[in-house]
This record gives C-alpha cells, structure tokens and sequence, in this order.
C-alpha cells in the first residue's frame, strides 16, 4: 500500500514538474508591434523613463516597464528617443479656402488636399478637427481617410457652419458674399429657431460629428439667443456636440450658459478672463492664438492671407491673445491645441501656434498637453486617443530629443503610428 502511495505522489510530482517546465518555456505572446525602451511621454504629464509600448488590432494591450514577453511582428528599437500621443489639431479647416466653387473644391481635393493630409502625418498630427467645410465633399475625404484609400490623419468634421444671415463666414471668407457657391455650401444662414432645427437635422442626416455656429463676431450682429438655444436642443436631440464661435468673452458666456460643449477661440473682452473661466467650468477651448497675430513676412512684417491692413490689428491681436492665454492656463481653463490656419502647410501652422504659446508663457509640456490629452477632451475622444495607455488606439510619435523640454525636437520626427500602423518612418 505503501509502495503504491509513493508511486502516485511521484507520478503526480513530476507531472506537476512537466506543466511547470512547459509555462517557463512557453512561447511568447504575439503582436503587431512592439516598441521597446522608449522615453515615455503619457500625454498626461506624466514620464517614464524607459517603457516597452505592446500594440496589437491598432491598440494599445500593454505599456509599462514591465509588460511580460512579447514578441512584436515589427519590433523597434527607440532607445534614446521620446515616445508620446500622436498629436491633435481641433481647428482646422480642410476645405473652406476652396471653396469658390465646385470646381474649385474638386481641383483642391485632387491637386493639393492630399499633401496637406501628408503633412499632417509628417508633424505627428493624426487627428484634425475640421470646423466648416462644404458637403459632401468634406464627408467624402473623411470616409476616404477610413477606408485608406487617402493618407492622412483621422477627422472629425462639422459639414458647413450655422450663423446668423449675413455674417461671418458668408460675407467674409466667400468672397466678401459674392461667391454665391461658397454661401450656399459653407454655411447656413439662420433667421429663426425653425431655420436652427432644419439645419441641424440636415447635418445630422449627413452624418456629420459635430455641430459648429458661429454665435457672435465683433463684426456683425450676433445670433439670436433663441436660435441658438434650439440649436443646442436639436442638437442633443441627435447626440450631437455644439462648438462654438463666440467673441467677445461676453458671448462666449452666454454660448456656454446656452448648452455649447466648446468654444473654439480664444475669448477676450471687457468682462474679463476670470469671469470666463468660472463659466466655463469642464467647456474645452481650443487656443488658435496664432491665427489673431498673422504671420510673419521675412522682414518681420505681420501679415496675413485675408488682405493688407492687418499689421496695426495684429499686433494688437498678439498681445491680446497672450494676455488671455496666460490668464485662462493659470486658472486652470481646458485649453486645447487648434490653429485655425488651413492657408499654411501643417509644419508651419503648428509651430507658429506653438511659438505664440509659449510666448505666452506656457511650457513646452504645456503646449504638449494641450495637443494630446486637452485635445482629446475637447474632441470627447479621451477614451480613445490623447495619452499612451491600455486599451487606447495606438497613434504615437517618436522622436529624437526631448519635446517635453524644446518642442523644436518635434522637427526630428524619426516614426509616426495611427491605429498601430506605421504611416511615417524617418528612422
């Protein structure tokens, strides 16, 4: 009896010794790609100094210093550069300057679109947020970026803005009004809240993101609060966010006590920041500093595409706009990376916008923040994109330096990945 009893234990120890040798040897798991010691930037302020990146069906399945044994189908070796988000761009617009015609949107969508979205890729930009563009070209490109058959970032688009009759955009970006294409495309003019509720219906029937209005513009008088109120209502109706276009600050307070979910530029004005950042409260502002200071000629003469005459005004538009930044970033307001320049190439557009920020006195991982987790936010994507951590897509960008301390590191992009795929390798 004894004799048997030994047996048994033998047989059972060393089956248990065999399952035991088996899992030690056990071969690693698989996966798309695997990035190993990378500097980490989360999106969040936070660093790791030296993390392994696990990407699977365009995911993220682990990230950490230590994430087990992978093998990675394409394994990249990124030590000694800084891995963080793909960036995020939540005002651009892809299509409006085209938009004379129809003719003239087909030939900007074949002759130059497509290297504009290239340059998105290039600076590290896999996500824009396009605000007013005509349909259904402008949802074309989208569903074209989708499926891959047109290379360049993901995008979010509002279809043609909502504002009040003769204002802006109508009688400013279409050709001071006369480009009767443009208006009837771009935009639609609002006299009443029925006007506001087929329009939104209109757009949610083309399937667009969001919903942009331009409320009020120191320009023109503003829309009516009743017409923007039933365009908050139909809106959430259809689960639809609102952004808006709300200068001066006054507006932008009431735009946000109406329903508005965001507010894309900077607002300024008599009543001052503070009040604006108690209204606030969770509503994302995206920065667009720079496009309120025009660009520089190489003379240093401030220009802009919109016509002479702005250097007096731009100026003025420069301090102003830092004194709001400053002011909104130090009481804690959502500010989130935008340019609002679709007349430069992307390259450009961002480092101007970054440039007026940290004139502004933000940091480089201010303006950091802003572009990945505050533009997540602002785009209700924070579940998706925005920061490096399980279960989000994989968009991320490497490079080599240190961005969180001298953006101009950003200008060495070694790799950039959206949805786990590779879609720029400069290594």
């Amino acid at each position: 009896m004894k004799t048997r009893t030994i047996v048994f234990v033998l047989h059972r120890f060393f089956f248990v010794l065999v399952i035991y040798l088996l899992a030690c040897t056990a071969p690693p798991t698989q996966a798309d790609l695997v990035i190993r010691n990378a500097r980490l930037l989360v999106g969040d302020g936070t660093l790791v100094d030296t993390a392994t990146i696990v990407v699977d069906e365009g995911r993220i399945v682990a990230v950490g210093d230590e994430v087990g044994d992978w093998l990675g189908l394409d394994e990249i070796d990124a030590a000694g550069r800084t891995l963080m988000p793909g960036l995020i761009d939540t005002h651009v617009h892809l299509l409006a300057l085209a938009c004379e015609s129809s003719e003239s949107v087909a030939g900007y969508r074949q002759e130059r679109l497509p290297s504009v979205l290239s340059g998105f890729l290039a600076m590290g930009i896999t996500t824009v947020r396009s605000t007013g563009d005509p349909l259904p070209a402008i949802t074309e490109v989208r569903e074209a970026l989708h499926s891959g058959s047109l290379k360049g970032p993901r995008l979010l688009t509002s279809g043609p803005v909502l504002a009040v009759k003769n204002g802006h955009p109508a009688v400013t970006v279409c050709g001071g009004g006369a480009w009767t294409w443009c208006r009837e495309n771009l935009v639609r003019e609002l006299e009443n809240p029925d006007d506001a509720r087929k329009a939104v219906a209109e757009l949610a029937g083309a399937d667009v993101d969001f919903i942009k209005v331009v409320s009020a513009h120191p320009r023109f008088p503003k829309l009516d609060l009743a017409v923007l109120e039933a365009i908050v209502e139909e809106a959430t109706t259809r689960r639809l966010k609102v952004i808006v276009h709300a200068l001066p600050a006054e507006s932008a307070i009431e735009a946000i006590e109406a329903g508005v979910h965001g507010v894309v530029h900077l607002a300024y004005g008599r009543i001052g920041h503070q009040a604006l950042v108690g209204a606030m409260g969770n509503h994302p502002i995206s920065s667009t500093v720079g496009l309120s200071s025009p660009f520089e000629d190489e003379q240093g003469v401030l220009r802009t595409p919109y016509g002479d005459g702005w250097n007096e005004r731009g100026e003025k538009g420069r301090e102003r706009n830092r004194a709001a930044t400053a002011a909104l970033w130090e009481g804690q307001a959502l500010l989130a990376f935008g340019t609002d320049t679709p007349m430069f190439p992307p390259e450009q557009s961002w480092f101007h916008e970054a440039g007026a920020l940290l004139g502004a006195g933000l940091t480089p991982s201010d303006v950091l923040l802003m572009a990945t987790r505050n533009a997540a936010l602002a785009l209700g994507l924070e579940d998706e994109i925005g920061t490096i951590e399980v279960g989000k897509r994989a968009d991320l960008v490497m490079v080599a330096g240190y961005p969180d301390a001298d953006l101009e590191a950003l200008k060495s992009i070694a790799l950039v990945v959206k949805n786990g795929v590779v879609v720029v390798d400069q290594r």
